[in-house]
C-alpha cells in the first residue's frame, strides 16, 4: 500500500506542474501583485490537494505533492540554461544561446505546509468548515508569502542569478515590457482587486470542498 500511495503522491505531483503551467500566462512575476494571479492559482488546485491527500491519508500528502512541483520547477531552472540554443523564430529581440527556463517556482508549497500541519486538528470539523478553512487559509498565507517575494524577485539585484534566474528573459520578450522594465502590472483598481481576491478565497474554498468529497469517495476504492 506504501508503494501505492506513493505512486498516487508522485502522479499528484505531476499534475500540479501541469496545472501550474496551464496557468503559466497568469503567474508572471510581474502579475503577481494582481488578484487575478491568485484567483487562478486557487482554481483547481486546492481540489486536487485536498483529494488525493485524504485518498492517501497521509499526513504531508499536500506538501510532497507541492513539493515535488518546486523541486521540478528549480531542477528545470537550474538545468536547462546548460545547455546551448538559438532563437529559430521571429521576432527576435535579443540574442539567446542557451535554452531560457521557466520562472522560479510559486511558493504554493508553503500554504500547503500550514494546512498538512493543521489537518490532524480539524478530523472533527464539519466538511464545510474544513473547506471554509482550507481555502481561507490557501489563500491567506500564499498572499502572505507570494507578495514580499514577488517584491525581491522583481526589485533586488540578488535574484539576478542561476538560483533564482530572474536574469533570464525569452527572445520574443520586447524590451518595453513591464517585465523587463522591473514593474508591475497596474490592471485592476481597488475594488477590483479586492473582489478578485474575495473570487479567489470563494474558488479554494470550492475546490477544497468537491476535493474531500473526492478523496473520501477514493479512499473507500477497493480492487
Amino acid at each position: 500500500r506504501k508503494h501505492l500511495e506513493w505512486m498516487l503522491l508522485l502522479s499528484g505531483g505531476a499534475i500540479v506542474v501541469q496545472d501550474m503551467v496551464f496557468k503559466l500566462e497568469y503567474n508572471f512575476r510581474s502579475r503577481m501583485h494582481l488578484a487575478s494571479f491568485y484567483l487562478a492559482i486557487a482554481l483547481g488546485l486546492p481540489l486536487l490537494l485536498e483529494g488525493i491527500a485524504r485518498a492517501t491519508n497521509r499526513r504531508w500528502a499536500r506538501t510532497i505533492m507541492t513539493g515535488f512541483y518546486s523541486a521540478f520547477a528549480i531542477f528545470m531552472l537550474w538545468v536547462l540554461p546548460l545547455f546551448p540554443a538559438e532563437p529559430k523564430l521571429a521576432p527576435v529581440y535579443r540574442q539567446i544561446t542557451h535554452m531560457v527556463p521557466l520562472a522560479f517556482p510559486i511558493l504554493i508549497i508553503v500554504p500547503a505546509f500550514i494546512l498538512d500541519l493543521l489537518s490532524p486538528r480539524l478530523q472533527n470539523w464539519t466538511k464545510l468548515q474544513q473547506a471554509l478553512l482550507n481555502g481561507i487559509l490557501f489563500v491567506g498565507v500564499l498572499i502572505a508569502v507570494q507578495w514580499p517575494f514577488a517584491n525581491f524577485l522583481m526589485f533586488s539585484s540578488a535574484s539576478h542569478n542561476w538560483v533564482f534566474g530572474t536574469h533570464y528573459f525569452p527572445y520574443f520578450f520586447s524590451p518595453a515590457q513591464v517585465l523587463e522594465r522591473s514593474q508591475f502590472l497596474n490592471l485592476e483598481t481597488t475594488i477590483q482587486f479586492w473582489r478578485g481576491i474575495g473570487l479567489a478565497v470563494v474558488a479554494a474554498v470550492v475546490s477544497a470542498r468537491i476535493g474531500i468529497t473526492w478523496g473520501n469517495w477514493m479512499r473507500q476504492v477497493r480492487r
